[in-house]
């Protein structure tokens, strides 16, 4: 049964969750209790997405990185980087800016790249064959992709504009493309936007995330594997009993 109810939870993780599907898998565990009792649980760093939360500023916890650095004036600060990359989809993004919108984000810059004949994923070579390094190219996208309603990941702004942060700043404004040596030795493509959180934006209402609403998965599964308890289970351990008397 506790398979059963994990096994479930991950089925229905991978149907409604995108970008924290990966984080709420990592969270499930199975062990035994006490007096024979097996524990299907979830850990406390995912419970938020499976009760849902309330909206909250995420300035505090950005500023508490060991990245983060203090200006001449005394002020916090730390650069937010974004990977659109290649194999940097909805299972793996980091801040949740952009949240399950990144699959159109990462569309949207395919086909403006296409346009400026830049390969997307494709590693660039120098005429020597070698492979090119350092940041290779810079554009903006500034009408795409729009809003199309209000939630996570379609930013501020009235839908029908393009989507945007705080101050009217397009999502896809300053893409920079970067070829570099990864820890394996080998190049690495990345295509990236970034974005500063500073202390001098705290009540500003900037880094604010929107509520999240509960998916309840943990429970969904109970129910489904109590329903199959009972109706395929129970019925064929009363045979074998009602065989072996």
């Amino acid at each position: 049964m506790a398979q059963m109810i994990r096994g479930k939870a991950v089925e229905l993780a991978n149907q409604k969750l995108h970008s924290r599907r990966k984080m709420y898998v990592d969270a499930l565990s199975i062990k035994e209790g006490e007096d024979d009792v097996w524990l299907v649980s979830l850990a406390g760093s995912a419970r938020w997405i499976d009760d849902g939360k309330s909206s909250w500023n995420m300035l505090e916890d950005l500023l508490k990185s060991p990245k983060a650095k203090t200006a001449k004036d005394g002020s916090k600060y730390i650069v937010i980087p974004f990977d659109h990359s290649s194999g940097k989809g909805p299972a793996s993004t980091g801040p949740s800016a952009f949240g399950s919108s990144e699959q159109d984000i990462m569309a949207t810059i395919k086909s403006e790249m296409k346009k400026r004949s830049i390969p997307f994923s494709k590693i660039e070579k120098n005429a020597d064959g070698s492979d090119k390094m350092g940041r290779l190219h810079s554009f903006d996208i500034t009408k795409a992709p729009l809003k199309t309603v209000d939630g996570p990941g379609m930013g501020k702004g009235p839908i029908g504009e393009v989507r945007q942060g705080h101050e009217g700043v397009p999502f896809l404004q300053n893409i920079s493309v970067y070829q570099g040596i990864a820890g394996n030795g080998k190049t690495k493509r990345s295509i990236m936007t970034f974005r500063v959180a500073s202390s001098k934006h705290k009540d500003q209402g900037k880094w604010e995330h929107p509520a999240v609403e509960p998916v309840s998965i943990l429970l969904e599964a109970t129910d489904w594997a109590l329903k199959q308890w009972e109706t395929q289970l129970v019925p064929l351990l009363m045979k074998k009993i009602l065989n072996d008397v």
